[in-house]
């Protein structure tokens, strides 16, 4: 039972990443049940298996992305100021590019 969840959890987690890659490819248009199972190597009938809907799917990619983003620009425990802050933006930009773009085509 374990090694179930673990392989439900991996597949929905594949396809909330593919969620963004396809909408840093090509836009939200191009966000489909089929582009997005292909992008994540999983079956079409994942997609639908794990979400209500395409809509969910997307939310659910984008709130991953928001707490990934949330806990990237959490003030770190020992201080860091602006040398810190600079790190963050500079790891934002062009380590997550995705989801920064994310924010500007939303």
């Amino acid at each position: 039972m374990v090694a179930t969840a673990a392989r439900g959890e991996a597949r929905r987690t594949a396809l909330q990443d593919a969620v963004i890659r396809v909408l840093e490819h090509g836009g939200p248009g191009t966000v489909t049940h089929r582009a997005v199972t292909a992008e994540a190597g999983v079956p079409l009938a994942a997609a639908t298996y794990y979400f209500a809907n395409i809509d969910d799917l997307v939310v659910s990619a984008l709130l991953g992305v928001t707490a990934q983003q949330v806990a990237m620009f959490a003030p770190p425990s020992g201080g860091g100021g602006l040398a810190n802050l600079a790190a963050v933006l500079h790891h934002w930009v062009y380590g997550s590019r995705a989801s920064a773009e994310l924010w500007y085509r939303a």
